[in-house]
């Protein structure tokens, strides 16, 4: 069942993103991933949005529609156009390197 009561954010810089129900940060330059941009997944409650459409830690999100993410356009400002309960497309790098889309409805 999704928790009513979350646990603090898990590493110093990480923010929260309760209507997809993860912990998240921004990759950063020198980070060593094959993407430049977009919201690494820390923490996925169980239970919740991004959980039940299979996102996991380590789970990069590119794009939210047809934006992409950046250092100018975080998670937060893309999610924050759409209503709880309204279903998203999100552009997804697996942790074993490959591509893939999900839908996801957002929460309250």
């Amino acid at each position: 069942v999704y928790p009513t009561v979350l646990p603090p954010p898990p590493i110093v810089g990480t923010s929260e993103e309760g209507r997809l129900g993860v912990y998240y940060r921004m990759i950063e330059p020198g980070d060593p991933f094959s993407v430049r941009n977009g919201a690494l997944i820390i923490t996925a409650w169980p239970g919740g949005p991004a959980d039940g459409a299979g996102l996991e830690a380590g789970d990069i999100i590119l794009q939210v529609g047809q934006q992409t993410i950046s250092g100018r356009q975080t998670l937060d400002d893309m999610l924050g156009r759409y209503q709880a309960g309204e279903v998203v497309l999100l552009r997804v790098l697996k942790t074993d390197g490959r591509e893939t889309s999900v839908r996801v409805q957002l929460s309250n």
